[in-house]
């Protein structure tokens, strides 16, 4: 728990977080309490998806399957799906 309390001050701190998530392990606990931490403090975020390659054949689907489900597990985030390989911001979450 202290890695947590750690975080949280971190949290309070920052106008911006990053939350840094496993392709592979997926979303622990730890995340959903961090998402949570973010959402309550009013702070913006990035979420970035590190070791996606190391997830046997990737494709498109298997891209939205990862983003849909962070959309699911963590509901109180609002994102967009940004794409460094192409650049663009593939769909969003927030309301024009």
């Amino acid at each position: 728990m202290i890695g947590c309390y750690s975080a949280f001050k971190a949290i309070r701190r920052s106008d911006v977080v990053v939350l840094l998530l496993d392709a592979l392990s997926g979303i622990v606990d730890q995340d959903r309490i961090l998402a949570q931490r973010i959402v309550d403090e009013g702070r913006s975020c990035v979420i970035a998806l590190n070791k996606w390659d190391a997830i046997p054949e990737k494709d498109d689907k298997s891209y939205i399957g990862a983003v849909d489900n962070i959309r699911n597990t963590l509901p109180g985030l609002r994102f967009a799906d940004v794409s460094s390989f192409h650049s663009t911001i593939l769909r969003s979450s927030y309301k024009s």
